[in-house]
């Protein structure tokens, strides 16, 4: 259990970060996904939260390994860039199935810690699952008007709101650790062969 909820965590680093050399990505999200499903196919026998991430996990894998062959589903934020139709609803897709696996994983988290009792814990991850579909919801909102002003006029929110995003998965990757190290502990929750969710 503990080493799965690490898993995820750790897999969710890798695709936060991006290191560059000679225009290779050293930390690629392909190995940030592969860690993320494999913590999620343990941990989808433990809770229907985790059942509803693997899937989603699997879509998010897909498009990056469509990006290594030139399909973009990212806009830059800091290149000046005029991005058309096809890459702004790509954007979006992949913006929704990433919300949708975000709230997979608290739904997990939380649910596993209310049977255990741990409410602070369940606490957090519905908070962090809120504020991350708020501010989510209204990054996409702003997508289509990048198709009618400049990305200039429009970049201080859309920047404050990624940044906005970025902070609740650092905490989300802080409460994965947490929730390992704490059920961890339960053996019958920690045992890959039991199902302990709904």
């Amino acid at each position: 259990m503990k080493r799965a909820f690490a898993q995820v965590a750790w897999g969710l680093i890798f695709t936060l970060v991006n290191i560059r050399i000679n225009g290779f990505d050293l930390l690629h999200d392909l190995i940030g996904y592969v860690l993320i499903l494999a913590g999620l196919s343990k941990l989808s026998r433990h809770h229907r939260g985790f059942r509803i991430a693997l899937p989603v996990a699997w879509i998010r894998f897909v498009l990056t390994i469509a990006a290594l062959f030139g399909v973009r589903y990212e806009v830059s934020l800091t290149r000046g860039e005029s991005p058309d139709i096809g890459t702004i609803s790509l954007t979006a897709l992949a913006m929704v199935v990433e919300l949708v696996l975000f709230y997979g994983i608290c739904d997990g988290i939380r649910g596993m810690a209310l049977e255990k009792g741990k409410k602070a814990i369940a606490s957090r991850a519905g908070s962090l699952w809120r504020w991350s579909f708020a501010l989510g919801a209204l990054l996409l909102f702003c997508m289509p008007f990048q198709l009618n002003y400049i990305l200039g006029e429009i970049w201080p929110i859309l920047m404050l709101f990624a940044l906005g995003l970025l902070v609740t998965h650092l905490l989300l990757i802080f409460l994965l650790f947490r929730a390992g190290r704490v059920f961890g502990n339960y053996g019958g929750a920690g045992s890959d062969g039991e199902t302990v969710g709904t």
